[in-house]
């Protein structure tokens, strides 16, 4: 009886969680664009995503690294003790141990450790082990200067400007023509199909649901970085709001 009442209340909180915010997950950042994340992105290097799918992850090992050792300093709740830049999955959580997809900006690596930011409001960083990590949930590492292409994420590259505007060029050249784009829906689905130095070469896809096959529209390069070399753009999966 216990059993049948519990699945009934949980039942009604998924299908109120439906109405009220539809029943696609989507990308949700947790960190304005501010003066302490443009330090943080100045300093990024690489994207690191966690997820603990079947695995059941929860928790991960950090480290201190003195000289070349490091030392398990503390485990630490991913839900409850980190604050990503950004997260994918259903909105609301309908459980608070649940974890969906975790992004962490990544600031040095050593071997199979990476340093992360694992608080992007307070800037904290610490090490984590990646072999370790595999154990329990699945990893995605995405190095800047090494970008995987074509890559299989979506890519927001409005989110970490003032204007929501960025400058769109015809080739990887600073001294190449250009135009303004201003983020809208049209700019909302973009893949990196090529990497050529600090820049990225970028399509707009279109989905084409008779034959079930995408179709990627070229529309020019951007820099990763600014002058200021603060990171431009971060992964994202569909986000449709």
């Amino acid at each position: 009886m216990k059993i049948t009442i519990l699945s009934k209340i949980l039942f009604l909180k998924f299908l109120f969680s439906i109405l009220l915010f539809g029943d696609a997950p989507f990308e949700k950042y947790h960190v304005t664009y501010s003066p302490e994340l443009r330090h943080t992105l100045k300093e990024t290097t690489g994207i690191l995503t966690i997820s603990s799918g079947v695995k059941g992850g929860r928790e991960i090992e950090t480290y201190y690294k003195n000289d070349k050792d490091f030392k398990l300093r503390e485990t630490l709740n991913v839900i409850k003790e980190t604050t990503p830049v950004s997260n994918f999955g259903w909105q609301p959580i309908l459980s608070d141990s649940l974890v969906t997809n975790y992004r962490y900006p990544v600031t040095a690596e050593d071997g199979d450790y990476l340093e992360i930011v694992y608080d992007a409001k307070k800037g904290s960083k610490t090490w984590v082990n990646t072999k370790e990590l595999e154990k329990n949930f699945y990893l995605t590492i995405i190095m800047i200067d090494s970008i995987p292409t074509p890559l299989d994420f979506w890519v927001d590259i409005f989110y970490f400007t003032n204007s929501g505007k960025r400058k769109l060029y015809e080739q990887p050249n600073r001294n190449s023509n250009f135009r303004i784009i201003s983020k809208s829906k049209k700019y909302n689905l973009l893949k990196i199909i090529e990497q050529k130095e600090e820049f990225v070469k970028l399509g707009i896809v279109h989905f084409n649901y008779e034959t079930d096959e995408d179709g990627i529209e070229p529309i020019g390069w951007v820099r990763t970085k600014n002058d200021e070399g603060m990171l431009m753009f971060w992964i994202k999966l569909v986000d449709f709001y």
